[in-house]
């Protein structure tokens, strides 16, 4: 063992751990309190037969033969598109459903715990354009009513416009 080059450092500390550990179970062995606080957390369970069949150990056939799955493992397309961290496994392939044309339909959305959908309007593209349409007529009308008071003020008192001076 040396300090400078650290050789054999390791192996003291390792070793001096494994007797520290063999002291210390076997202190604990001896105790029969502490025997018996260990005794009490640990349950074994022996399965009871519920009914007379014979069930055989099943070994898949794949299994048996050795047939291994044929292209790429998750791995080697993780590394051909982008590495980890780029690629994701998309969860949808593995989804279990009754229909397969839901595969690759949008989770819903929530919000405030109200799902967002249950207020969407179909119409809503049609209904915001005409609301933009009649926005604007009533900013037309307003512009003309401002034109129109405009000329009123530019009058003189006598009625003369500036025009007329």
């Amino acid at each position: 063992m040396s300090n400078k080059s650290g050789d054999g450092i390791t192996d003291v500390k390792a070793r001096a751990c494994d007797i520290l550990l063999d002291h210390r179970l076997t202190q604990k062995a001896k105790d029969p309190k502490k025997a018996e606080a260990i005794m009490d957390k640990l349950h074994i369970s022996v399965p009871k037969k519920r009914d007379n069949l014979v069930r055989d150990v099943t070994i898949p056939d794949t299994v048996k033969q050795g047939i291994k799955k044929t292209g790429p493992t998750v791995k080697e397309l993780m590394e051909e598109y982008g590495g980890a961290g780029k690629f994701v496994i998309p969860e949808e392939e593995f989804y279990i459903l009754e229909n397969e044309d839901w595969r690759y339909d949008a989770w819903p959305e929530f919000f405030q715990g109200k799902n967002v959908a249950d207020f969407y309007d179909p119409e809503i593209e049609q209904k915001l354009n005409a609301l933009e349409e009649e926005e604007a007529k009533i900013l037309a009308m307003e512009g003309d009513n401002a034109a129109m008071e405009d000329d009123e003020d530019s009058s003189d008192e006598d009625g003369f416009t500036l025009d007329e001076l």
